[in-house]
């Protein structure tokens, strides 16, 4: 599918896995381990008594999944979940792999002690969602946990990949009817050092007779994280496509929330064609 040939060409950090089982809803005869290096993730902790979210380094991940007997088995090491203390690294039981229209998921409510090298943690409320690849790869878009029923942790991936509808409104003639497309694939990278995200966008179509563009990168727009994901707002950008940038093109009021692993809600304006961009959509 050219969705997903576009962004491998563009070398973005998404995590993949191939499922090769004879049924989508009953794979046989298949295993996977797919490591998560820490580089390529951003750790959320809010604390559930105070509300307070830190921002914190991605954690290493291991998921081993044996698809045979439908569980899957989570290591997490050098997790830093509180500023203020050591990181933390431990395995936890196999947990219920569940396989719903073809993509994987753990959906573990309940605690789970395990032991560390100077004590024990509870983690509960477990959660991870792959998404099926028109492809047939797995891509793993959400992992989430709370620790001593006190720290919410959400994983935030360097690449947050969309699709969805995008709708574009004539801001001089509102009551003309929206254009929507299934089109364009909406790609929010993180940069959680800088606190900046790049927005890109492929298959770019807002209007019926746009021509066929270059991925477009929207750069440097800045981020404020949320307990579940990150805004990203600014007030004016210019796009480049293919490293060129078109100050023609400008667009304005870009405003986004990301739910990490969920969804991706962003609107724009393009002041060159009196429209404005509307987006919903969902992990990818």
């Amino acid at each position: 599918m050219k969705f997903f040939q576009i962004f491998t060409l563009l070398s973005l950090p998404v995590v993949m896995l191939t499922s090769c089982g004879n049924d989508d809803d009953n794979p046989s005869g298949n295993s996977f381990s797919l490591p998560v290096d820490a580089a390529g993730n951003t750790i959320l902790s809010q604390n559930i008594s105070t509300g307070a979210v830190e921002a914190l380094p991605g954690a290493n991940y291991g998921l081993k999944g044996d698809l045979d007997n439908g569980v899957l088995t989570l290591t997490i090491n050098d997790l830093q979940y509180d500023s203020q203390k050591n990181a933390i690294s431990f395995t936890l039981p196999a947990a219920r792999l569940s396989i719903t229209q073809g993509s994987f998921s753990v959906d573990q409510a309940g605690d789970v002690s395990v032991a560390l090298s100077n004590g024990a943690v509870t983690v509960s409320d477990l959660l991870i969602k792959f998404a099926l690849q028109t492809n047939g790869t797995q891509k793993l878009v959400q992992l989430s946990y709370t620790i001593d029923h006190t720290y919410k942790i959400t994983t935030v991936f360097n690449s947050n990949i969309f699709v969805g509808t995008t709708t574009t409104t004539d801001l001089t003639s509102p009551e003309t009817k929206p254009f929507t497309s299934q089109e364009p694939m909406y790609n929010v990278v993180l940069d959680r050092k800088n606190k900046t995200a790049q927005l890109q966008i492929a298959y770019a179509k807002f209007l019926p007779a746009m021509p066929s563009l270059g991925v477009m990168y929207f750069d440097k727009i800045p981020v404020e994280y949320t307990a579940d994901g990150f805004t990203f707002s600014i007030n004016e950008v210019v796009p480049s496509i293919n490293n060129t940038p078109y100050p023609d093109f400008k667009v304005a009021n870009i405003s986004g929330t990301v739910v990490a692993g969920k969804t991706l809600k962003l609107t724009f304006e393009c002041a060159r064609f009196n429209r404005k961009v509307s987006f919903e959509g969902t992990a990818y």
